[in-house]
C-alpha cells in the first residue's frame, strides 16, 4: 500500500477552502430581487409612519380596566355603565353563549365567592365594591339579597 503523500512532497500547493454560498448571497446579486426588497422596506416604513400612535393613544390602550369596574350587572340581563358619563363602555360587543346558562351574553365572567361562570342574566354586581356574583350566592348563601347583593368580603363588614 502507498502511503499519503506530504504537503511537502507537491510542487505546487494550493490550500483548500470552503465557500458557503447561500441563496441570500446570491440574491445580493441579482438586481431585480433587490430592487423588489428595497419597494417592500419602503411600502413598510411608510405604513407603519402612517400608523404610527402618540404616547397618550399607546398608554391608553395599555391601560386595561377590569370590566366590573366599567358595568353593573342586575341579574335580569340588563348592563349599565359604572360611570354617567361613559356613553360606550367597552365589553368586547362581541355576542356569545355564556358557560353558564347557554343564552346569547355580551358579559362572560366568574363568581368572586364561588369562581362559577355567570352572564349579565345569571350575576349580580357587589352593591360595595362591584365585583361580579352569581345567582347562587345571593339567593342560596345568603350573599345580601337580591336588591343589595354583597361579596363575602363586604358581607364581613356589614355585619359589623
Amino acid at each position: 500500500m502507498l502511503k499519503r503523500q506530504r504537503c511537502e512532497d507537491f510542487e505546487t500547493f494550493l490550500p483548500q477552502t470552503k465557500k458557503l454560498i447561500s441563496e441570500k448571497l446570491v440574491d445580493q446579486q441579482d438586481q431585480n430581487k433587490m430592487i423588489k426588497v428595497h419597494e417592500k422596506t419602503i411600502s413598510l416604513l411608510f405604513k407603519a409612519a402612517r400608523d404610527k400612535k402618540t404616547p397618550e393613544q399607546i398608554e391608553a390602550e395599555t391601560i386595561d380596566i377590569p370590566l366590573c369596574q366599567q358595568v353593573v350587572l342586575s341579574g335580569n340581563g340588563a348592563i349599565l355603565s359604572r360611570n354617567i358619563t361613559d356613553l360606550i363602555v367597552d365589553i368586547s360587543l362581541e355576542s356569545r353563549k355564556s358557560k353558564c346558562c347557554h343564552r346569547e351574553a355580551f358579559v362572560r365572567s366568574d363568581c368572586c365567592n364561588c369562581t362559577q361562570p355567570l352572564c349579565e342574566y345569571c350575576g349580580h354586581s357587589c352593591a360595595e365594591c362591584g365585583v361580579f356574583l352569581c345567582d347562587s350566592c345571593v339567593l342560596l348563601f345568603g350573599c345580601g339579597n337580591v336588591e343589595r347583593p354583597l361579596c363575602e368580603k363586604c358581607a364581613l363588614y356589614e355585619s359589623l
